[in-house]
């Protein structure tokens, strides 16, 4: 009535998805890089709201100057930001990189508009531990505990092809070798008592968070 939603862009997106029996796996703390953990609905909601091609292919960094080209603050953006707007696409041959910090090593992958490649540096034996964990101490370890024989299957089977990608295993491996070795100016800060604390609460663990 107040006509709050004709002034208002609305976004609806996700952090991460999460595995609810997929590969005999729940959650998200930790879990495969799978499509199910990576791809999240993204849903903009507002007048004058549109976006080019007829099968976009996005990726969290594409929020900011998407939200800023709808809102006609593109130029307020630096020269090249990172990400795409969403409104003009995104080049069809585009991949996205993903990572998870583990224990002793990162899991990450590339992705594009047909699938993923996945990779991980986490020995082999931190792996099965993880794996027994799973199985064991988890939140889920009641749920785990019925898919035994997948679980334990996962610590071999790591780096992994999803779907049909349009880019080689090799070219995949190249671009997220570049990303990782690329220099970025970052910040960070230490968590207080009660941070850590929701983060526990979420299912993360001590070693999530440190």
């Amino acid at each position: 009535r107040r006509g709050c939603r004709d002034e208002t862009l609305t976004l609806f997106t996700a952090d991460h998805g999460e595995a609810l029996g997929e590969h005999g796996l729940y959650g998200h703390t930790n879990v495969l890089l799978a499509p199910e953990v990576v791809e999240v609905p993204t849903v903009f909601y507002g007048d004058n709201v549109s976006v080019s091609g007829d099968d976009p292919f996005m990726a969290h960094v594409d929020l900011l100057p998407t939200v800023a080209s709808i809102l006609g603050r593109a130029d307020e953006l630096p020269a090249e930001p990172p990400g795409y707007d969403m409104t003009r696409g995104s080049p069809a041959d585009r991949m996205v990189f993903n990572a998870d910090q583990r224990r002793g090593g990162t899991v990450f992958g590339a992705w594009d508009r047909g699938g993923g490649h996945t990779f991980s540096t986490v020995p082999l034996y931190l792996r099965l531990a993880r794996a027994g964990e799973r199985l064991t101490v988890n939140n889920h370890g009641p749920i785990h505990r019925r898919h035994a024989a997948e679980i334990l299957s996962h610590p071999f089977g790591q780096e992994r092809t999803f779907g049909s990608p349009i880019h080689t295993r090799l070219d995949a491996r190249s671009f997220c070798t570049d990303v990782m070795n690329s220099s970025l100016s970052t910040d960070s800060r230490q968590l207080d008592t009660e941070a850590k604390d929701q983060l526990k609460a979420l299912g993360y663990v001590d070693d999530d968070i440190e």
